[in-house]
C-alpha cells in the first residue's frame, strides 16, 4: 500500500487494487525525499503486492516511515519523579475487573495508600467490598495517583498509573508501614475481615505535564533497590523516636524521605474529634533520595532541625 499516494479509506480497500489513482485524494508520505520514493515520486511501498483490505493499521504498516516506534527507556529523573510522588500520596484511585456482573468489567473505587520500603503501594481492603472479590478472582489492578499542578486545564497536571497484580501481605511490617501512614485506620484493621495488599509492580506511565510522559517497563527503574532499602530500615531502627522543634513525630523512614506525625492534641473536644489536615501525617522528601545508608542518621535530624512537618504540605485529598 502507498502512503503517499493514499485514496479515500473506502477507495483504498477495494480487493485487488495494486495502486491507487492519481486523482483521488491523497495523504502526505512523512518522507519527503531518498530512497523511500522511486523516480515517480511515489512509495516503493505501493508495488510491494496487492492491495488487502484490513484495518488502518495494516495499510500504515507497509510504509516504514509511519510505523509505531519502541518506546524510550525513561531517565532517572523521570523514574524518580513517579516514585515520590507515589510516596507523596494518601489516596488513589484503584481499578479491577468485576467478578460478578457485569461479568469481566471494569471497576474503579477510591483507596488509601501507603508504600513499603521499596516504594511499591500498601492498600488496607475489607473482604466485603466489590473491589477485593474482584482481585481474589483475579489479581491483576491499577492504580491512578494524581495532584493538583493549580493548572487551568487539568491535563497538565502530573499523575502516575501503576500496573501489577495486588494480592495478600501478612508481614506484620506492611501492616505497621500502613497504619503509620494512616493511623486512624487502626479503629478497623484489626478487623477479621481486613487485610493489607501490596501490588508487585509490573508496568508504569509517569506524565509529568502536558506532553510529557514516560513509560517505566523495567520495575528496576522504579523501585528502591532491595539491599538499599533493608539498610535504611535497619539504621531507622535506631534513631528511635525523634521529634521537631513543634512536636511532630518520625513514624516512617525510607530511602526518599520520611513520615511525622502531628503532636498529640491535649484534650479534644466533641466538636474536635476529625482535626482535618492538621491531623494528617505529612510526608518530607529529602533533598535527593539516598544512595547509602550512612547518609540516613544526618539527613534525618537535618529534616527535623529544620521544621521540615512545618513546611511540608498537608496531604490533599482529591476527588479523582
Amino acid at each position: 500500500m502507498d502512503c503517499g499516494d493514499m485514496t479515500t479509506l473506502p477507495e483504498a480497500m477495494g480487493a485487488g487494487r495494486t495502486h491507487p489513482p492519481r486523482a483521488a485524494q491523497t495523504l502526505p508520505c512523512r518522507r519527503r525525499r531518498g530512497k523511500h520514493r522511486d523516480r515517480r515520486g511515489s512509495c516503493r511501498a505501493a508495488r510491494r503486492g496487492p492491495l488487502r483490505a484490513g484495518p488502518v493499521r495494516r495499510i500504515r504498516a507497509h510504509c516504514g516511515a509511519m510505523k509505531v516506534q519502541p518506546r524510550k527507556r525513561p531517565t532517572g529523573t523521570q523514574s524518580r519523579a513517579a516514585r515520590l510522588m507515589v510516596r507523596r500520596s494518601v489516596q488513589a484511585a484503584l481499578s479491577t475487573v468485576m467478578a460478578g456482573p457485569p461479568l469481566g468489567a471494569p471497576y474503579g473505587s477510591l483507596v488509601t495508600v501507603a508504600t513499603d520500603p521499596r516504594g511499591a503501594p500498601l492498600v488496607l481492603l475489607s473482604d466485603l467490598s466489590d473491589h477485593t472479590r474482584n482481585l481474589k478472582a483475579d489479581d491483576r489492578a491499577a492504580l491512578l495517583f494524581t495532584e493538583a499542578g493549580g493548572h487551568v486545564n487539568p491535563q497538565e497536571d502530573a499523575r502516575v498509573t501503576l500496573m501489577g497484580r495486588l494480592v495478600p501481605d501478612p508481614d506484620p511490617a506492611a501492616r505497621d508501614r500502613f497504619l503509620a501512614r494512616h493511623p486512624h485506620a487502626a479503629l478497623y484493621a484489626g478487623f477479621t475481615d481486613f487485610a493489607v495488599y501490596r501490588m508487585t509492580v509490573s508496568h508504569a506511565h509517569f506524565v509529568g505535564g502536558f506532553g510529557a510522559a514516560a513509560w517505566i517497563d523495567d520495575p528496576a527503574d522504579w523501585l528502591v533497590p532491595a539491599d538499599l532499602a533493608a539498610s535504611v530500615q535497619a539504621r531507622a531502627a535506631a534513631l528511635g523516636a525523634l521529634r521537631d522543634a513543634d512536636g511532630w513525630r518520625l513514624v516512617g523512614v525510607d530511602a526518599d524521605g520520611i513520615d511525622l506525625a502531628p503532636p498529640a492534641p491535649p484534650d479534644p473536644g466533641p466538636a474536635e474529634k476529625d482535626p482535618g489536615e492538621s491531623g494528617r501525617v505529612r510526608r518530607v522528601a529529602f533533598a535527593t533520595p539516598l544512595a547509602d545508608a550512612d547518609a540516613l542518621d544526618a539527613a534525618v535530624r537535618s529534616l527535623l532541625r529544620d521544621g521540615a512537618a512545618a513546611g511540608a504540605p498537608a496531604p490533599e485529598a482529591r476527588t479523582l
